[in-house]
């Protein structure tokens, strides 16, 4: 059993777009180019909020 000390939030597609205020297509398309990790169960995907943050915040500092 693995234990972890902070609470991990799972988003699923519409979740994580309502958080980064886009569509889900970019969400999708983020996806597509391997800019946020993601999770696939089965045929649907989530994503842990706090990885996906990372990643863009990642891309902010590439970009500046």
């Amino acid at each position: 059993m693995i234990t972890y000390d902070k609470e991990i939030e799972i988003l699923n597609v519409e979740e994580l777009a309502l958080l980064l205020k886009c569509s889900p297509s970019f969400i999708h398309k983020l996806k597509r180019e391997s800019k946020i990790p993601y999770i696939k169960l089965g045929n649907s995907l989530r994503f842990v909020k706090q990885d996906v943050l990372k990643a863009i915040e990642s891309m902010q500092e590439d970009y500046f």
